[in-house]
């Protein structure tokens, strides 16, 4: 057999043999840049709309789950999956608090700035957020009532927004500490049904920490 011959078989087996180890390692890139955690924050919601009158803000906890994917260099996706307490309250008369509570699914885009000579990775992101009600409270000089009862037309059943925002990422062995300062902005009326010229919003900021470890990674 001429040394092309075998130059040539060597190539081709070369290629098979290759070709799976390429593909393995890529998998294994693409498993290793995946990270999955837990998320918890602290909302300062209040409404925003028309009928939005001496309100003020209500505090809540927000805890849940996140996956981030990487996309291109330096550009990820995040999902997550949220219990999240928002309302307002009220100075108004008679007062009270409104409190209102969401399952919430955020999908956002962030872009990571690369700092030279330092592991922490600051981030932007923006997105969108889906929310499902789960329940909706009104309470007033201790009494506490449910939110269509009291208020005698239905509260939307779920609310969608922008939710935008930056944080920074700093390294905890091969996990990620994700320390996030959020802004949801909702785009549902939250009282269509309630007359014309009624416009409630959700609105307000939210601080979270965030711990994510890689998959597939021991």
């Amino acid at each position: 057999m001429s040394f092309a011959r075998v130059a040539a078989v060597g190539l081709v087996l070369g290629s098979l043999v290759a070709a799976p180890a390429a593909q393995a390692q890529k998998d294994k890139d693409k498993a290793e840049g995946l990270l999955l955690g837990a998320w918890v924050g602290v909302n300062f919601a209040t409404f925003g709309g028309a009928s939005a009158t001496n309100v003020t803000t209500r505090t809540g906890v927000a805890f849940g789950g996140q996956a981030q994917f990487p996309l291109v260099q330096s550009v990820f996706l995040r999902l997550g999956l949220i219990y999240s307490m928002r309302g307002a309250g009220s100075n108004g008369t008679p007062g009270g608090t409104t409190a209102l509570n969401y399952l919430e699914i955020p999908a956002e885009v962030g872009y990571q700035f690369p700092l030279k000579g330092s592991s922490i990775q600051p981030y932007v992101m923006v997105g969108a957020q889906l929310g499902i009600k789960s329940s909706c409270n009104i309470t007033t000089g201790g009494t506490t009532t449910e939110c269509n009862s009291y208020l005698g037309y239905s509260v939307a059943g779920g609310d969608i927004g922008a939710r935008f925002g930056g944080g920074a990422a700093f390294p905890v062995g091969r996990a990620h500490l994700m320390v996030d300062l959020l802004y949801y902005a909702g785009f549902t009326n939250l009282i269509a049904n309630a007359g014309a010229g009624a416009v409630l919003k959700n609105q307000g900021f939210t601080i979270g920490v965030g711990y994510m470890a890689p998959l597939g990674r021991h």
